[in-house]
C-alpha cells in the first residue's frame, strides 16, 4: 500500500490498490480492486475536525440507501482499543449493488468509509458465493487497519 496514506491495512495478494480516479475523489481515496471477481472496495478518507457525528451519520445513511432492495441490513460494531480503531460494519443482504459497507475511526483524527461493489447485475443467487468469499477480505481489511501520521 501507499506509504503516504494516513492509514494502512492488509489486502489479499490477488488484489491491487489504485488511486480513486472519480472526479469527486479527494486526497487519500483509493480502490482495492479484485479483478477476478469484478469487485472493488472503495475507500474514502476524511480528517476529523469536530464532525465525527456527521461522518458516522452519512455512512449510516449511505448504507441504508439500499434498504428498499435489501432483505435485511445487519450492523456489527467493531472495536480494537489497542489500535484505536472503532467502527460499524453493515452487511446488506439481498439484490444490492454494495453488499458490505463500513466505517472506521480513531474518534479524534481519522475516519475512513469503505464500500464493497461488485460490477455485476445484483442477483443474490449467483453472487452469494462471491460475496461470501469477499466478506473475508473486507473483514481482514477492517481487522488489520492502523492509523499513521502523514506529513
Amino acid at each position: 500500500m501507499n506509504k503516504d496514506l494516513p492509514y494502512t491495512f492488509k489486502i489479499p495478494d490477488y488484489s491491487n490498490v489504485s488511486k480513486d480516479s472519480d472526479y469527486q475523489a479527494k486526497r487519500y481515496w483509493i480502490n482495492v480492486d479484485v479483478p477476478s471477481n469484478k469487485s472493488s472496495i472503495h475507500i474514502s478518507y476524511k480528517a476529523i475536525r469536530g464532525n465525527l457525528a456527521k461522518y458516522t451519520e452519512e455512512s449510516r445513511m449511505l448504507a441504508y440507501k439500499h434498504a428498499q432492495k435489501a432483505s435485511a441490513i445487519d450492523e456489527k460494531i467493531y472495536v480494537n482499543r489497542a489500535k484505536k480503531v472503532f467502527g460499524t460494519l453493515y452487511n446488506i443482504k439481498g439484490n444490492v449493488a454494495s453488499p458490505m459497507q463500513f466505517y472506521l475511526t480513531d474518534s479524534t483524527r481519522h475516519f475512513i468509509r469503505g464500500a464493497l461493489y461488485i460490477r455485476e447485475i445484483p442477483n443474490i443467487d449467483s453472487l452469494q458465493p462471491v460475496i461470501n468469499f469477499l466478506e473475508q477480505d473486507v473483514l481482514q481489511l477492517v481487522e488489520s487497519t492502523e492509523w499513521k501520521d502523514v506529513k
